[in-house]
């Protein structure tokens, strides 16, 4: 039984310096990714300059902030096959196009597209590293996100929304409950 459990954290160890070390066309990862961070950061510097000097648009920088975190975060987790760096990453991203879908096309729901960005970064990161607890948090954010446009419009009072809210996160921690209940007594 020791042995098990020795050899399957050998594996993992191996598995591990494998993707956390190692080369890409002979360079290092880090230095690749310390390339990418320098490059990403004068990006953000001169197009913030020029957002708040030719633009005269003073609250841009945080959204070209986010962008050139999130390329950061996701060439990191490109290099190293990081999970939390991906969905971080894609988070940060998608934030970034919602702060400048919702500057430049005086959207009234940005809120709406900030919750449906959290739930994009969760589906995403569902879809390449095969987590399934990101398909139950992407789709329990897609319906708090659908609750939270008809509460904008005025369909439904807080009281319905906070209760359909609940309802929902109950029903999806019940769900991924006996999900992995199942799976249990499978094994």
């Amino acid at each position: 039984m020791q042995n098990k459990k020795q050899k399957a954290t050998n594996i993992a160890f191996f598995v591990n310096n494998i993707f956390m070390q190692g080369r890409v066309f002979g360079i290092k990862k880090s230095f690749i990714l310390a390339g990418i961070s320098a490059l990403l950061f004068c990006a953000f510097v001169a197009l913030s300059l020029v957002s708040i000097l030719a633009c005269g648009q003073y609250s841009l920088w945080f959204f070209l902030l986010c962008a050139c975190c999130g390329g950061i975060q996701l060439s990191k987790a490109a290099l190293f096959k990081l999970d939390s760096a991906f969905y971080f990453g894609s988070l940060l991203c998608f934030v970034s196009a919602t702060g400048f879908y919702s500057t430049y096309c005086n959207a009234s729901f940005a809120s709406v597209f900030y919750v449906l960005s959290f739930a994009a970064a969760s589906y995403f990161t569902f879809v390449f590293f095969k987590q399934k607890f990101q398909l139950f948090a992407s789709i329990l954010l897609y319906l708090s996100s659908i609750f939270w446009f008809l509460f904008k419009i005025n369909l439904i009072s807080i009281y319905i929304f906070v209760a359909l809210t609940l309802a929902d996160v109950l029903i999806f921690i019940l769900l991924y409950w006996l999900i992995n209940l199942a799976k249990r007594k499978r094994s």
